[in-house]
């Protein structure tokens, strides 16, 4: 692609890597990829070669979307760059010319939307995402517009697909050490999984409320209480 190298917001100052992996992405996210066949090999070359985490993902996430026979193999390779703690550090910069903590947060997230868009390694973008959450500042946001952006795209996403079981499973139910309750499920189940109907096992003061999960992938919950004065 050509590119003046001006830019008063750093577009046009990013390393060429991230300037066609990011122009790349755009166009064959938005329906404009049916003649970018030198492009996308492109990509594919990058996805071989690259260990640039931000790099690659735009690759992966590129050559997802075409169904490029590429694609596995780059998902395979970003995997492998996620640290322990769930995040994919390593980036030199991004399209916005991000830098440290912002850097670290748009490469998370554009590497657990890869993943996603792959269909597989959930556990990778469940760490991902579990990693973007406790990194959320006490205002709301990740720090950068750009970094913001990202990480809110990639949540929703996660919670979009983690919506449905991926795995057959069963849920217990745990009020002050005695079961009130139980819910087996399957995996092409929708619709919320509810255990209704434990009110009663409440006492007055404190209570300890423990839900197991025995089988399938790790399931987002929450707790709904109500009450009359």
């Amino acid at each position: 692609f050509k590119n003046s190298g001006e830019s008063s917001h750093g577009y046009g100052s990013a390393p060429a890597p991230v300037l066609n992996g990011f122009i790349t992405y755009s166009l064959v996210a938005t329906g404009h990829g049916k003649k970018l066949d030198r492009e996308l090999s492109h990509q594919a070359d990058v996805s071989r070669t690259s260990s640039d985490p931000y790099v690659l993902a735009l690759a992966a996430r590129s050559l997802s979307i075409s169904n490029h026979p590429a694609a596995d193999k780059a998902i395979a390779r970003l995997v492998e760059l996620q640290a322990e703690d769930g995040s994919f550090p390593g980036a030199e910069s991004s399209i916005t010319r991000s830098y440290e903590a912002n850097l670290v947060v748009e490469s998370t997230a554009l590497a657990a939307m890869a993943v996603m868009e792959g269909g597989s390694h959930h556990h990778v973008s469940d760490k991902a995402a579990n990693w973007l959450v406790q990194n959320r500042q006490g205002t709301g946001t990740w720090g950068a517009t750009q970094a913001t952006a990202l990480a809110l795209a990639a949540l929703s996403t996660h919670a979009e697909q983690s919506r449905a079981p991926r795995e057959n499973g069963q849920l217990f139910l745990e009020v002050n050490g005695k079961l009130v309750g139980q819910l087996k499920y399957k995996a092409d189940q929708t619709g919320a999984l509810s255990i209704d109907g434990w009110e009663e096992a409440l006492e007055e003061g404190d209570n300890k409320i423990v839900l197991r999960q025995e089988g399938g992938s790790p399931l987002p919950f929450t707790v709904d209480v109500s009450w009359k004065a």
